[in-house]
């Protein structure tokens, strides 16, 4: 169906049924096409995907624009410091499913803002990624590791062997005396259904890693009993494919 106008009928109650309407993928290639855009496909892994494409642009002088490279992306993500504030005040610990770091960096700028004007604390921000793609982790305890392609993670959204901001995240991991940690994707399966049965909530599996990293933190005691924590469900389960 790609040269169809696409449209989906949802039905709001007995009443009233939205319509909503989207270009066709043939439409959106035109629109890209008409600006000068040119299209390239690859089904590598997300990351050796990145590579493949900077090694095309270089070859041919055009430069390389990303949000994860933009300073004005983090800057928006102080947001979500503000919103915690907002809401709970202090807490002790925020774990994050990291990738690219955008929001941590962005959560520990925020904080670092209300501290200039309100009394409250830093929180311990910890990282937790999968076994299988682990760079910061690695990092932050010193440990080898380097891509394999052959080992994937069904955590798309940390799926991330060479973050571009690597040395902040772990200036603001360290700064906060956070800690990182990394999962199996096997681990995250569980608590990933844990949601969806116990909460009602249907995430990405890629925020689903902050429980069982929390999990691995208590046991170390790097979280005490009374210590308050923050886990980021992050994004939908419609982002990414149904197990």
């Amino acid at each position: 169906h790609i040269d169809k106008q696409h449209s989906q009928d949802i039905k709001l109650d007995d009443e009233y049924t939205m319509k909503m309407k989207y270009p066709s993928l043939n439409e959106f290639v035109k629109t890209n096409l008409s600006a000068g855009g040119d299209l390239a496909a690859d089904d590598t892994l997300t990351d050796a995907e990145f590579q493949s494409a900077l090694t095309t642009l270089g070859e041919n002088d055009i430069p390389y624009i990303s949000h994860n490279l933009s300073p004005y992306f983090s800057e928006g993500m102080k947001s979500f410091a503000y919103e915690i504030y907002n809401e709970l005040k202090a807490i002790d610990h925020i774990i994050f499913p990291t990738g690219n770091g955008s929001l941590l960096l962005g959560t520990w700028r925020g904080y670092k803002d209300i501290m200039k004007s309100n009394k409250t604390n830093l929180p311990k921000l910890h990282v937790a990624q999968s076994k299988n793609i682990e760079p910061i982790v690695a990092k932050l305890n010193n440990k080898k590791w380097e891509f394999d392609v052959d080992k994937k993670t069904l955590a798309s959204g940390i799926s991330v062997s060479n973050p571009p901001r690597i040395d902040e995240i772990i200036q603001a991991v360290e700064s906060t005396k956070g800690e990182g940690v990394s999962c199996t994707d096997e681990e995250a399966i569980i608590w990933h259904d844990i949601l969806a049965k116990e909460e009602g909530i249907f995430s990405e599996i890629t925020c689903a890693f902050v429980f069982p990293a929390l999990k691995k933190l208590i046991k170390d005691k790097k979280i005490k009993k009374d210590d308050t924590v923050l886990l980021p469900i992050t994004g939908s389960g419609l982002k990414e494919p149904i197990l």
